[in-house]
C-alpha cells in the first residue's frame, strides 16, 4: 500500500507564538512540521504559494488555523463533531451550542467560536486546499492497487457529482465477487457535499431490496477521506439494455415495473430518490435492474434519518420535475414524474423534451407549456417500429398522467402507477383518465370561470376549446388569451348584435367541427392548420361585413398569439379594408379593429404607426354621445396602450396624459375598488418613477396598494408587487425605516405566496440588503445579499443572472468597507456569469466597479483596462446612460494622470466635463476642470490651461 502524502505548512513569523489546541501547543512558528489534514475542518486565512520543488506550501496566520497532527486524529473527533454540528445551526445559536458542548474547557470553547466565525471566509480557500489534497489521492489514481478493509482497490469505473467509483475485490479470499468502492470526490469537496455523501451512505444502509444496489461496508482512508463499498452491478443503463436487446414493449414494461417497485419500496421507507434517470438504473447480466445513486435523495418529514437539502447543484435538469427546477416542495409525486420521463424514453428511445442549450427557467417553461407527443404512436412510427403487441393506447394515458405538470394531477403514489401498468399488461381497465376534448374543455371552464361566463363569448370559447384539444392546455390558453379578451367586445344588447353573434358562432362551429375527436378519423390536426382552413373559408364566406370583420379579428389575434405576425397583418388589413367601407360602421367594432392593428404595429416595432391606429380607435369611441360600459372599457384599454408606447419612447408627459384619461374612465364605470383601476394606478406610479418624481409616485403606489388590499384578502401578487415598488420610492426619499417595514411585509407576502424558496424571495432579500446598504448598515446588507445569493444559486444554479446581481451587490458593500481584494473577487465571478448570459448592461456595471476597486488598490493598469471595457459597453447601450459614461471618462482620465499619461487623460477629462455640464452636476464639473488645469500644465499647453482655469474660476463664482 502506498504511504499517504503529508503536506508541509509554513507559519508566518508575524503570527502568534504557537497554534493553540485543546490538546497542547505547537511552538516555533518558523519550523516545518508534517501534518495530516482532517478533511472536515476549515482553514481560514491561508494562501497557497509555489515552492522550488513545484509542490504547494501554505502560509497563514497561526491563530486562525487548525492543524491536526497525526497523533491527535482520534482525540480530535470530539472537536470535529461539535464543529460540524454547530455549522448546521443558525449563526445566532452557535455560542449557546458551543458553551453546552465544551463544558469547562475554555480553550476548546474559544477555538470553536473562532473557527465558526471564520468559517464563511474560509470556504473558498478550503475548497482549493481540498482539491489539491484529493488531486493527489484520487485523480492520480493512487488508490488503485491499495488495500482497504481487506479489499483490493482496482480500476476506476467513473466519476459523479461528488464521488469517484472504483472496482474492488476481497483480498483475503472470503468473498469472490467484485464490489464497487465509492470514495468522496476530490474536486467537488464542500462541507454540504461531505454531509450529503454520509447521508447517502445512511440511506443505502436503511434500504434492502433486490432492485436497489446494496451497501456492504464503509470507512475512511488513512487520509480521512470517506468511502463505502456497495454491490457492484456489471451491466448497462436500462435504456441501452432495452434498445440493444430489442425488448418488446411488454418486456420493457415488465423491467420498468421492477424499477417502479424499488422506488415504491424507498417511499415506504420515507425516502424520495429525486434523481431517477437511465444512468442511475443499471441492468445486470441476469436482466435484473438495479436502482443506484441516492446522492440527492430526500428523507420525508416523518422519517428518523437526518434531513439535508443540497440537491440544487446536483440534479440533472433534463431529468428533473417542474417543481425541482424552480425549487418548490419535493414529494413522492416528484419521483412519479421522473419515472414518467424514464418510461417515455424506454418506449421511444427519445426524451419527451429537448433541453440542450436551455437554462433551468426555460426548461421549466417547456415542461409547463409544451405538449407531449403520444409515446405509443411515436414508437410505432420508428424506422424499426417497436413490438407493441398486446399494448393498448392506455399506455399513453398512463405516461401522460405521470408527466402531468401539476403534482396533484399525477398518480397519488407509485403503487397506483404499478397497479395501472399491471392492469394494462393483463388487459384490464386502468384507473388513469384520458384527457380527452371534453375533459380539457371542463378544465378550461374551471380555470377561467369569469371569462367563460361572459355573455356572447361562445364564438371564442369554441376556438379556445379547439386549441386546448389540439395543443397542450396551458399553451393553448396563453395563445388564445387575447382572442378571449376580444370576445368581451362582441356582446351587444340589441337584437342585431344577437343575430350577428349567432352567425359568427354558427360559422365557427361548422369550421371546427372537423377537429373534434369523433370526426378527425384518427388524423392529427394542428391548431395552425385549423386557422389556415378558417382563413380560406372566411375568404369565401358570404356573411355580412360585420360578421366577416369579427371573424378576421379573431383569426388575426390568434395568429399573432402564435407569433405569425405577417399572417395576422394580412388578416387585419383585409378586415380594415372590408369594414371601413361601411357607411354606418359599429364604432366599438371599428375601435377594436384599430386596436388590433395598433398592437400589431407595436409588436413589430413601429411605434408611430401604432399610436396612429390606436388614436383612431379612441376617436371612434370619443364621438359617441353615450358609451356603454363595454365601449368605455375598450376606450380605457386604448388609452393604456398608447401610454405604454409613449413611456417606451420616453415621452413621459404624454404617457401620463393618456394613462390618466384611462384612469378617469375606470373610476366612473368601476366600483371604488377594482383590479383594472389598481393596475392603472400602478402604471402611473411607474411613469412618475421614470420622471424621478418619487413623492408623487409614492401617492399613486399607495392608492394601488390599498385597493389591492381591499380586493384581495391575504397574500396576493398584486400586493407584493405594490409593496416592492413602494419601498423603492420611500428609500429614494430617504425614509429608510418606513421602507424597511414595507420590505419585511413584502417578504412575508412572497413567502406566503411562493413558499420559502422562490425567485421572489431572493429579490425580497436583495431589496432588504439595498435598504441596509443605503443606511450604511453594511453587516446587515451583506447578510441579506448572501441570503439572496444562496437562494438564487439553489433555485437556478451558480451561473444564473440573479447570482451575478447579488454578487455585485456584495461587492458594493466590500468596496464601501475598503476591502478591495474581496470586492474584486466577487466582481470577477459576477462578470464571468454576465459574460456567459450576455447581460451587457450588468456587465458594464461590473467592469466599472472593478475599475474603481483597482484604482483604490493603485493598480492603475488594471483599472484602466476595466474602465475601457465598461465605457465600450455603456456607449453601445440604447438609450445611453450619460451619467455612467461621464463618470467613466472622469475615472479613466484620473487613472491615467496617476500613471503620468497626461496626453491620454486629457480627451477623457474634456468629455467628462462636457457631459457633467449637460447633466448639470456642479461638483463633478468642478473636479473635472481642476484635473484639466493640472493636466494641461503638465503638457506645457498654457493656452488650454488658461482656458480651463477661466472656466474653473467662473464655475466657483
Amino acid at each position: 500500500m502506498k504511504s499517504p502524502k503529508c503536506y508541509q505548512f509554513r507559519l508566518l513569523p508575524s503570527s502568534v507564538s504557537g497554534i493553540k489546541l485543546k490538546f497542547g501547543f505547537i511552538n516555533n512558528c518558523k519550523k516545518r512540521i508534517n501534518f495530516t489534514i482532517f478533511p472536515y475542518i476549515h482553514f481560514p486565512y491561508l494562501h497557497k504559494q509555489p515552492s522550488s520543488q513545484g509542490k504547494p506550501s501554505y502560509i497563514g496566520m497561526a491563530h486562525n488555523i487548525t492543524f491536526i497532527p497525526q497523533a491527535m486524529n482520534q482525540k480530535i473527533n470530539q472537536f470535529t463533531h461539535i464543529f460540524n454540528e454547530a455549522l448546521d445551526l443558525p449563526k445566532e445559536e452557535h455560542q449557546a451550542y458551543v458553551d453546552k458542548m465544551s463544558g469547562s474547557n475554555p480553550e476548546l470553547r474559544q477555538r470553536l467560536l473562532d473557527l465558526l466565525d471564520s468559517a464563511e471566509e474560509a470556504s473558498a480557500f478550503f475548497n482549493d486546499l481540498q482539491a489539491d489534497m484529493y488531486q493527489s489521492l484520487v485523480a492520480q489514481d493512487v488508490l488503485t492497487g491499495t488495500e482497504l478493509l481487506n479489499y483490493q482497490i482496482g480500476e476506476k469505473l467513473g466519476e459523479g457529482g461528488m464521488a469517484t467509483v472504483y472496482k474492488a475485490r476481497r483480498a483475503d479470499g472470503l468473498y469472490e465477487g467484485e464490489v464497487a468502492f465509492k470514495v468522496f470526490d476530490k474536486g467537488k469537496h464542500h462541507p454540504e457535499l461531505a454531509q450529503r455523501f454520509e447521508y447517502e451512505r445512511k440511506i443505502l444502509a436503511s434500504l434492502s431490496h433486490p432492485n436497489i444496489a446494496q451497501i456492504i461496508d464503509a470507512g475512511a482512508t488513512p487520509q480521512g477521506v470517506p468511502f463505502y463499498l456497495l454491490e457492484y452491478v456489471n451491466g448497462q443503463n436500462v435504456v441501452t439494455y432495452v434498445q440493444q436487446n430489442k425488448l418488446s414493449l411488454r418486456q420493457t414494461l415488465q423491467v420498468f415495473l421492477k424499477i417502479a417497485k424499488a422506488v415504491q419500496y424507498a417511499h415506504q421507507n420515507f425516502i424520495i430518490h429525486r434523481d431517477i434517470k437511465p444512468a442511475n438504473v443499471l441492468v445486470d447480466q441476469r436482466g435484473e435492474p438495479k436502482l443506484l445513486d441516492f446522492g440527492i435523495a430526500k428523507v420525508m418529514e416523518n422519517a428518523t434519518l437526518p434531513t439535508l437539502d443540497t440537491q440544487a447543484f446536483l440534479l440533472t435538469p433534463e431529468y428533473a420535475s417542474p417543481e425541482q427546477l424552480i425549487g418548490q416542495s419535493i414529494t413522492t409525486a416528484t419521483d412519479v414524474y421522473l419515472l414518467g420521463l424514464l418510461l417515455y424514453e424506454l418506449i421511444t428511445f427519445e426524451k419527451p423534451f429537448v433541453t440542450k442549450g436551455k437554462d433551468l427557467l426555460a426548461i421549466h417553461e417547456q415542461r409547463q407549456k409544451q405538449a407531449i407527443k403520444s409515446p405509443l404512436k411515436y414508437a410505432r412510427k420508428q424506422p424499426q417500429p417497436r413490438d407493441t403487441t398486446g399494448i393498448s393506447a392506455d399506455l399513453d394515458t398512463i405516461v401522460l398522467q405521470m408527466l402531468a405538470y401539476e403534482p396533484e394531477e399525477r398518480y397519488g403514489s407509485v403503487q397506483s402507477l404499478v397497479e395501472d401498468i399491471e392492469a394494462l399488461l393483463n388487459n384490464q381497465p386502468i384507473k388513469a383518465k384520458a384527457h380527452d376534448w371534453l375533459y380539457q374543455t371542463k378544465k378550461y371552464v374551471r380555470r377561467n370561470t369569469a371569462l367563460v361566463g361572459l355573455g356572447g363569448v361562445l364564438v371564442v370559447s369554441l376556438l379556445v376549446f379547439t386549441l386546448v384539444y389540439i395543443v397542450n392546455i396551458n399553451q393553448a390558453l396563453a395563445k388564445a388569451e387575447n382572442a378571449t379578451q376580444q370576445a368581451r367586445l362582441f356582446q351587444k344588447e340589441s337584437e342585431k348584435e344577437a343575430k350577428v353573434s349567432k352567425q359568427v358562432s354558427g360559422f365557427l362551429v361548422d369550421l371546427f367541427q372537423s377537429s373534434h375527436p369523433d370526426n378527425a378519423r384518427g388524423k392529427e390536426v394542428t391548431a395552425q392548420q385549423i386557422l389556415e382552413k378558417g382563413y380560406k373559408k372566411i375568404k369565401k364566406t358570404k356573411q355580412s361585413p360585420e360578421v366577416k370583420t369579427r371573424l378576421l379579428i379573431t383569426m388575426s389575434t390568434t395568429f399573432r398569439a402564435f407569433h405569425r405576425n405577417k399572417k395576422s397583418e394580412e388578416l387585419i388589413n383585409e378586415a380594415l379594408e372590408t369594414y371601413t367601407k361601411e357607411k354606418q360602421p359599429n364604432p366599438v367594432l371599428l375601435a377594436t379593429l384599430y386596436q388590433e392593428k395598433g398592437i400589431l404595429s407595436r409588436d413589430t416595432e413601429k411605434p408611430k404607426e401604432a399610436i396612429q391606429f390606436l388614436n383612431k380607435g379612441t376617436q371612434a369611441l370619443e364621438k359617441l354621445p353615450q358609451r356603454s360600459k363595454e365601449a368605455n372599457e375598450l376606450l380605457s384599454s386604448l388609452y393604456g396602450k398608447i401610454a405604454y408606447i409613449h413611456r417606451q419612447q420616453n415621452n413621459l408627459d404624454q404617457a401620463l396624459i393618456e394613462a390618466k384619461k384611462g384612469l378617469a374612465i375606470q373610476q366612473k364605470i368601476y366600483p371604488a375598488n377594482h383590479v383594472g383601476t389598481a393596475e392603472t394606478l400602478f402604471i402611473i406610479a411607474g411613469i412618475y418613477k421614470s420622471k424621478r418624481d418619487y413623492k408623487t409616485a409614492e401617492q399613486y403606489q399607495r392608492q394601488s396598494l390599498n385597493m389591492c388590499k381591499a380586493l384581495f384578502k391575504g397574500a396576493h401578487p398584486g400586493i407584493a408587487a405594490n409593496l416592492g415598488n413602494l419601498s423603492f420610492f420611500l428609500e429614494k426619499q430617504k425614509k429608510f425605516a418606513e421602507a424597511e417595514k414595507i420590505l419585511q411585509e413584502s417578504l412575508q407576502q412572497n413567502q406566503q405566496l411562493y413558499g420559502k424558496k422562490h425567485r421572489s424571495i431572493a429579490t425580497a432579500y436583495n431589496n432588504l440588503g439595498n435598504n441596509a446598504f443605503a443606511q450604511k448598515n453594511y453587516p446587515k446588507a451583506t447578510e441579506y445579499y448572501k441570503k439572496a445569493t444562496a437562494m438564487s444559486e439553489e433555485l437556478f444554479g451558480r451561473k444564473s443572472s440573479g447570482v451575478a446581481i447579488y454578487l455585485h451587490n456584495q461587492a458594493r458593500v466590500r468596496f464601501r468597507q475598503k476591502q478591495w481584494a474581496e470586492a474584486i473577487t466577487l466582481l470577477k465571478e459576477a462578470s464571468q456569469i454576465n459574460e456567459i448570459k450576455n447581460r451587457r448592461k450588468n456587465l458594464a456595471g461590473n467592469y466599472l466597479l472593478l475599475g474603481r476597486a483597482h484604482n483604490e488598490r493603485e493598480t492603475y493598469g488594471e483599472a484602466t483596462k476595466y474602465y475601457e471595457k465598461s465605457l465600450g459597453l455603456y456607449q453601445a447601450l440604447k438609450p445611453q446612460n450619460k451619467d455612467a459614461i461621464a463618470r467613466i471618462h472622469y475615472y479613466l482620465g484620473q487613472a491615467q494622470v496617476k500613471t503620468t499619461q497626461y496626453a491620454q487623460a486629457a480627451p477623457h477629462l474634456e468629455q467628462a466635463y462636457k457631459l457633467f455640464q449637460l447633466l448639470n452636476q456642479q461638483n463633478n464639473i468642478k473636479k473635472s476642470l481642476e484635473l484639466l488645469v493640472s493636466v494641461y500644465g503638465q503638457l506645457k499647453n498654457p493656452q488650454k490651461q488658461q482656458e480651463f482655469q477661466q472656466l474653473l474660476s467662473s464655475n466657483k463664482q
